[in-house]
């Protein structure tokens, strides 16, 4: 049976195991202890990547990293929009940025969303999948991003840009078994950045920071504290980040990204039903100052931690983890009947049109065991190209008995067909996103790979 234990910006809460008849993780209804968890809240700027610029401006040939501003992750979006110079201007070279916060009048992006613009493509998005709820919400959405402009265009935690040189950012966290990185630990499936799930004892937290100008690698101080009230970081110990290694893995909007740094954290002495949060602290060098992310929304890195925990909570959710124990119960680890998938790499990453395949390998874990299908006509796994508007299913053979209900996890390879040009260009630049589907018709998470180039055929 199970303790829990949850992370929440990063916060960890534990609770108390059950009679065996019982298990905790049943559906049932959280203990009063936990903490609410929300979705993201709309307005904030990971809300206005997920429900807006990833749709519908990251597509393929547009702002997927085909050219800036590159929309296809949260930090990428925001340190390509928040004072960043504009490349293509109006005729009388009216605008310096991309988005000037405070001043929507000043920010190139709201004008490409409502204006037309000479000397440009036209009126932002050019276009959307067939799907997008742009344009039902159109006017909403800009609405959004006009009140997000006004508000200070802070970032995802509440932070407000500094020109010229803006904050560190954490844009990932898994969770892992200590001294493992295959199978990360899920989080949770209902909207926004939910919680991770991990069992009480060592864990391994692992960071993904992006920076505008300083690589995640050579950022200074490279530190967290976990504390049991956000009131009381001041006070709290801080322990070393670890340097050294790299894993690859999904970041908060599920593109890949690459995770530099490490905490590795043992649960097992904290009383169930405990609330720990975490914080990390860094310096991208630029005029001495450290950053702690996520904060109280201050921006500053000492600055009083004075709301409230409920009201913290809004930024702290990206960072949030939910920790099971197993130190006294007799009873196996219960993994959630939906499958869960990592991505552990894609190769090559650039290939030649009708040439080598790219082979995708990922990590798989399912509680109950049924994730493939006896039938080859039957698909456990989908693939879709950027490119293209449908997904290829793929055969996976069952991966237990299909007697049988047992927990499973491992890793699978797939070959994929090989890739071809579209148009008439030389070369082509996409992804791969994919997803499973056990036989009780339970999807996994998706994962989308890094960019693949597609070179012609020189012959």
């Amino acid at each position: 049976m199970r303790r829990t234990t949850h992370i929440l910006g990063g916060i960890l809460l534990l609770a108390a195991c059950q009679k065996e008849e019982a298990n905790p993780f049943d559906r049932e209804a959280p203990a009063p202890s936990n903490p609410t968890v929300a979705a993201i809240p709309q307005g904030n700027f990971a809300w206005i990547h997920q429900r807006i610029l990833r749709p519908s401006c990251a597509l393929s040939g547009c702002h997927d990293g085909s050219f800036e501003p590159e929309f296809r992750t949260i930090s990428g979006a925001y340190n390509s929009l928040v004072m960043h110079p504009v490349i293509a201007n109006d005729p009388q070279n009216s605008f310096t940025y991309r988005v000037v916060p405070g001043d929507v009048n000043a920010s190139f992006l709201h004008e490409r969303l409502t204006a037309f613009v000479p000397n440009t493509s036209g009126i932002m998005p050019l276009g959307f999948t067939e799907d997008s709820d742009w344009p039902a919400n159109q006017q909403a959405y800009i609405n959004a991003i006009t009140t997000w402009i006004q508000g200070g265009a802070r970032d995802m935690f509440g932070r407000p840009p500094a020109a010229g040189d803006l904050q560190p950012q954490v844009i990932g966290l898994l969770a892992f078994p200590a001294g493992t990185s295959s199978t990360a630990f899920p989080r949770g499936t209902d909207p926004g950045v939910q919680p991770i799930e991990v069992p009480a004892g060592p864990v391994d937290l692992w960071f993904a920071f992006a920076d505008d100008q300083t690589a995640a690698s050579e950022l200074g101080v490279n530190q967290y504290r976990i504390a049991t009230n956000t009131a009381t970081f001041p006070t709290t110990p801080a322990a070393a980040l670890q340097l050294g290694g790299t894993i690859t893995g999904p970041d908060f909007g599920n593109s890949v990204t690459t995770f530099t740094h490490r905490a590795t954290l043992d649960l097992s002495t904290y009383a169930a039903g405990t609330v720990l949060f975490v914080r990390a602290y860094v310096s991208d060098g630029d005029d001495g100052s450290i950053t702690e992310v996520p904060n109280d929304g201050t921006g500053g890195a000492h600055a009083p931690l004075l709301h409230p925990a409920h009201h913290a909570m809004k930024y702290l959710l990206p960072l949030s983890i939910v920790v099971a124990s197993f130190a006294s119960c007799k009873k196996e680890p219960v993994m959630p009947h939906e499958p869960v998938i990592t991505l552990i790499s894609v190769s090559p990453t650039q290939v030649t049109a009708f040439g080598e395949p790219v082979t995708i390998r990922f990590s798989y874990a399912d509680g109950n065991g049924d994730l493939g299908r006896v039938d080859p006509d039957d698909h456990s796994l989908w693939v879709k190209d950027s490119r293209l508007n449908d997904a290829d299913g793929y055969h996976i053979q069952p991966l237990a008995p299909p007697d049988t209900e047992v927990p499973i996890q491992g890793e699978l390879s797939v070959v994929l067909t090989p890739l071809f040009l579209l148009g008439s260009s030389e070369q082509e630049v996409m992804t791969y996103t994919f997803h499973v589907e056990d036989r009780s018709g339970l999807r996994s998470n998706s994962i989308t790979t890094v960019p693949i180039t597609i070179l012609a055929d020189s012959l």
